[in-house]
């Protein structure tokens, strides 16, 4: 029986339907909260008043299957549900702890679920974590990523895997509190140097070969061939997402103007199909490279070709600007957004707040 109470004041959300990236509305539908399940499996579930460290920090939504991971902030670890969030259980093998910085604090490679997922110190005294983590096998096993052994260092706000190898060893990892300071590890997280290239938007391609934007703006790409001893400027364009995602030998980093792509080891950008405003979250891949949804500025968006058309599915909450959890912005880098392509679903969870559920039509 799908579950409980659904929040109307923010769930109300308007469906678009249509060809390119506006389309007329149809009814409306509601998104639904998944909260009192989750919180029902998780023994000795206690909120906290900090709205920042309670709740679930991230999402993460493995493609190939529809399998719905949260990571829940403090020390109640990382759930995962097969049934779109109706029925969770515990990944006890995943160490992670502390608190996720949102949707970008989750790394997937879409094509065969390996994901990492970076967490940062939370508040109050005493702290708890962070501890981050990774997984090669789709959630089943997990190693741990730590954090550099000398000085303060509260954890990681998001990073980078080298997903062109099957056992990936090379790492970066953007500090948190320190707004532009990267790390790299080439031992899969155990071991970290500082890089000299100060940015907060990390990329591998390769072993050897990144990409970042310059400062904490995201003016313009820039690229080391290296491993981050010097860059190269590449590119003026601006850059929303953290984080680019590959699939295959292509890369993908959402904009200011739409979604870019790279087809040549990172050296050159160009936008995919048609422009889509204020891209920020994804792409979030479907079962194939052509299929994936973004989160725009003005809502959710799906292609089902590549980005030649956009069908804008979904607003936000009822236009609210504010998400309900610790009252950020829709569009705050700490909201994390997932689609599940073969049930059809969309998720949202703000920091600090609860787990929503829109089915599409």
């Amino acid at each position: 029986m799908l579950m409980t109470r659904i929040k109307k004041h923010f769930l109300t959300a308007v469906l678009i339907v249509g060809a390119g990236s506006l389309g007329a509305a149809a009814e409306p539908s509601q998104w639904q909260e998944l909260t009192t399940n989750l919180h029902k499996a998780i023994p000795g579930y206690r909120p906290v008043p900090d709205k920042l460290n309670n709740g679930i920090g991230n999402l993460t939504v493995l493609p190939a299957t529809g399998e719905l991971f949260v990571t829940m902030n403090r020390d109640f670890g990382m759930y995962r549900s097969s049934d779109a969030g109706e029925t969770w259980n515990k990944v006890t093998a995943a160490p992670v702890q502390g608190r996720a910085y949102g949707g970008f604090s989750s790394t997937l490679d879409p094509q065969t679920g390996r994901f990492a997922v970076f967490m940062i110190v939370t508040g109050g005294q005493p702290g708890i974590g962070p501890v981050s983590a990774l997984t090669l096998d789709g959630g089943k096993t997990w190693q741990p990523i730590t954090k550099p052994a000398q000085g303060r260092h509260d954890g990681w706000t998001w990073g980078a895997v080298d997903w062109s190898l099957p056992q990936p060893k090379v790492i970066i990892g953007k500090q948190h509190h320190s707004q532009v300071v990267m790390w790299l590890s080439r031992d899969a997280g155990q071991t970290w140097e500082k890089l000299p290239f100060l940015s907060r938007n990390p990329g591998i391609i390769d072993a050897n070969t990144f990409v970042a934007c310059k400062g904490d703006t995201g003016d313009g790409i820039w690229r080391s061939t290296d491993q981050g001893k010097t860059w190269r400027q590449i590119s003026d364009v601006k850059i929303n997402g953290k984080v680019p995602v590959r699939w295959g030998q292509n890369f993908y980093w959402t904009g200011e103007q739409g979604v870019l792509v790279s087809s040549d080891q990172g050296q050159t950008w160009k936008l995919l199909g048609c422009p889509l405003a204020g891209a920020l979250w994804g792409p979030f891949f479907g079962a194939h490279e052509t299929a994936m949804m973004v989160v725009a500025k003005d809502g959710f968006h799906i292609t089902a070709d590549a980005g030649k058309t956009w069908r804008r599915v979904a607003n936000f909450f009822s236009g609210n600007p504010q998400a309900p959890g610790a009252g950020y912005s829709v569009m705050h880098c700490t909201v994390s957004y997932g689609w599940d392509p073969h049930r059809n679903f969309l998720y949202c969870a703000p920091v600090g707040g609860s787990l929503f559920r829109l089915k599409l039509p």
